[in-house]
């Protein structure tokens, strides 16, 4: 009974803070873009991960010309409903080893204490900015 209390919380508080953080990141997104309609997303070669060798050889992510490194802060896109979530971006520096996002997991807004964190396997295709 605890616990399935417990997962209804951490539920009720995931929709919460998406949806408040989704609406914060979708105003901004439309503002930079100059547009209103928060449906309309154009897909760019600046918001795609490319792997590239480094000039020393190693495999490296950049993001619109600028390298990505293990920590950096980034915004994946999920959908329309959800817009674009922040995290930091992780990878292994292996090419056989997809990157992905981490995002931290917090309690309900009322304490809103931190739970712990949870990577996301970035799809090859994935949208991705700098907040």
């Amino acid at each position: 009974m605890a616990g399935s209390k417990l997962d209804a919380l951490f539920q009720q508080a995931r929709r919460s803070s998406g949806q408040k953080r989704a609406s914060q990141v979708n105003d901004e997104d439309r503002q930079r873009s100059g547009g209103d309609d928060p449906k309309v997303h154009k897909a760019k070669d600046s918001d795609r991960l490319i792997l590239t060798e480094g000039r020393d050889g190693r495999m490296r992510y950049y993001l619109d010309g600028e390298e990505v490194r293990v920590g950096d802060p980034i915004e994946v896109y999920i959908n329309d409903a959800n817009g674009w979530i922040y995290g930091t971006f992780q990878w292994t520096g292996r090419e056989r080893h997809a990157p992905s996002v981490r995002v931290e997991l917090r309690a309900p807004e009322e304490s809103g204490s931190f739970v712990g964190t949870m990577d996301a396997t970035l799809p090859k295709h994935a949208r991705v900015r700098r907040p």
